[in-house]
């Protein structure tokens, strides 16, 4: 699972950046989303498929009816890479 936050989800009201030490934060966020890309890209290269549950996915009351028939359709799609998240802006 990716922390909203700490991982930079674009568009998402828990990836705000902080007002303080603000080059350091946007230095130390960059490098965890370059990170993920990374592993996402080896993780491909061996044939795996890659799912990224977002925070935001988890915090609606009804986030496990959600996310377990988003995880079933997922499993049982084809999709490579996917991203379950909700819009939360």
């Amino acid at each position: 699972m990716h922390g909203c936050f700490w991982h930079l989800h674009t568009g998402c009201s828990y990836s705000k950046m902080p007002a303080t030490r603000v080059k350091f934060w946007r230095e130390k966020l960059s490098k965890n989303v370059e990170r993920d890309r990374l592993a996402v890209a080896a993780l491909r290269r061996a044939n795996w498929r890659v799912l990224i549950v977002w925070e935001c996915a988890t915090r609606e009351p009804d986030a496990i009816v959600r996310l377990s028939h988003a995880l079933f359709a997922w499993i049982n799609g084809r999709e490579e890479v996917g991203e379950i998240e909700v819009n939360c802006v």
